[in-house]
């Protein structure tokens, strides 16, 4: 079975898109990072440890999904999540949420045309989309 077949029927029986995915990867990250705030403020850094990692994890996962090659916006993508990296390093919690939710809602205004151009095939095929589990 060809990997767009393989991908057509995972997609079929899981109910995802890519741009659900996608967003999936964001909401998680923007909790991710809204509990190491609250574990801040608590004064809980075990925990706020645990959810900064969790929180890198998410973030280096939409960055290595970025085509920065073939796409002069993905590199805009990669600096604005770097820049929220920083933010993070620096603990400015409000900052890396505003900036990941506006990515978030710019990517919710494309998400009926991603849907549908998934659906007629135009987007190139993963190669292993159960392994996106792993990240989320």
């Amino acid at each position: 079975m060809n990997a767009y077949k393989k991908y057509s029927i995972e997609n079929q029986l899981s109910g995802w898109t890519r741009i659900d995915m996608l967003l999936a990867l964001y909401d998680r990250a923007i909790n991710e990072i809204a509990a190491a705030q609250n574990a801040s403020r608590v004064g809980d850094s075990g925990l706020m440890a645990e959810k900064m990692i969790d929180v890198n994890r998410l973030l280096l996962a939409l960055h290595s999904g970025l085509n920065t090659e073939e796409y002069p916006l993905a590199v805009d993508i990669a600096r604005l999540l770097n820049f929220v990296m920083l933010r993070l390093g620096q603990q400015n919690f409000s900052e890396a949420i505003h900036f990941l939710s506006k990515l978030k809602s710019s990517y919710e205004l494309i998400r009926d045309e991603a849907n549908s151009l998934e659906k007629q095939g135009k987007f190139s095929t993963l190669d292993t989309p159960s392994g996106l589990n792993t990240v989320a």
